[in-house]
């Protein structure tokens, strides 16, 4: 069964959506009125990995006023069974978006609608996979923040990408322990026709400047077929 890798985004997880990484940096940057966002990451896990490298900018003056655009480019590998066999994918996948984006007081939300190209080649060949070669795919992205306490802040996430009937959803809670510093944790769901998988971990936000935010985190991971194996990454966004 299909072992696939998160974000942001983007997944399958990392495959099929935009993952974006917004985190406790989004919520600050809306708050700052800011004009956009650069974000980049990576994460691993047991026959998977995943890297990122994407950006948020604002049509008008600032994020969380009205329409935005977000391009993406990710790649990675994973590995999945096949009648008893072990198959091996690469892939990279190039996407854009356009949405709109509100914010207030106590938090914000942002949608959007877009295409990703993605390529992925398969060894041994596998003609059955829907994913194998070249392939545009419609999705469409919701994501949004909201402040629960003073220190206390929830991210939600999901996607779905049309075409490969393909779903990724995302609860984040965050808790302030000072110097604007934040520890939390992950839930993360996503799967397609051919598999379900789950990942529940710990976040740790450190702040670099006063532009970029640094999210480290280490969990758990189980897809259907699978055992349990430990997941790790680092995510960084900046500002600007």
């Amino acid at each position: 069964m299909r072992r696939l890798l998160l974000f942001s985004l983007s997944i399958r997880n990392a495959r099929i959506r935009t993952l974006v990484a917004l985190g406790f940096a989004m919520a600050s940057s809306l708050a700052c009125a800011d004009k956009g966002l650069n974000l980049a990451g990576f994460e691993f896990a047991k026959d998977n990995s995943y890297f990122y490298l994407g950006g948020i900018q604002a049509a008008s003056n600032a994020l969380g006023a009205g329409l935005a655009y977000r391009a993406w480019l990710d790649a990675g590998t994973y590995q999945y069974d096949k009648s008893g066999s072990p198959i091996d994918a690469r892939y990279w996948r190039v996407s854009g978006a356009a949405g709109y984006q509100s914010a207030g007081e106590r938090g914000w939300w942002a949608g959007y609608v877009g295409a990703a190209y993605q390529q992925t080649s398969l060894s041994p060949d596998d003609p059955e996979n829907a994913s194998r070669g070249g392939k545009v795919n419609p999705f469409v992205q919701l994501e949004g923040e909201t402040q629960l306490a003073p220190d206390l802040r929830a991210l939600l996430g999901a996607s779905y990408t049309f075409g490969r009937e393909a779903y990724w959803l995302r609860g984040r809670i965050f808790k302030s322990i000072g110097a604007s510093r934040r520890i939390g944790a992950e839930l993360v769901l996503h799967g397609d026709p051919d598999y379900d998988a789950a990942q529940l971990g710990g976040l740790f936000v450190l702040p670099l400047d006063g532009k970029t935010m640094t999210i480290f985190k280490a969990g758990i991971r189980t897809a259907t077929g699978s055992a349990s194996s430990p997941y790790g990454g680092l995510e960084f966004t900046r500002s600007f």
